[in-house]
């Protein structure tokens, strides 16, 4: 079964990295554009997702960390050493949260800085 899943995962990846759709307009077509009508709804739809994500991320993280918490004070030594081993996945998570919300601050403030 964990054979047929990572094939059909990298046959899945193979798909998604062939198929390159671009639907553009020749340059003469972008002669009446103008720059400045999209920016501001793009950042104010960035910024309404950069706070999302990080009240929701920031608050999922508190409260597991306090059940984790709770649940190795009143554990039995065996159970210790699962939570322990829970507690690497959870900052494994942790760390995935908090790189992806530095990465979306750099992009939201390269794209304020965009005219």
């Amino acid at each position: 079964m964990k054979k047929v899943l990572s094939i059909l995962l990298i046959f899945i990846i193979i798909i998604f990295m062939l198929s390159n759709v671009v639907l553009a307009d020749p340059i003469s077509a972008m002669e009446d554009f103008d720059s400045g009508s999209g920016t501001s709804t793009l950042s104010t739809v960035g910024s309404k997702l950069y706070g999302i994500i990080l009240i929701v991320g920031s608050i999922v993280a508190i409260v597991t960390l306090v059940i984790m918490a709770i649940r190795f004070m009143t554990a039995a030594p065996d159970e210790k050493a699962e939570i322990k081993k829970n507690l690497i996945g959870f900052t494994v998570g942790v760390l995935i949260l908090i790189c992806t919300l530095t990465i979306l601050g750099i992009l939201q403030n390269i794209g304020q800085s965009i005219n």
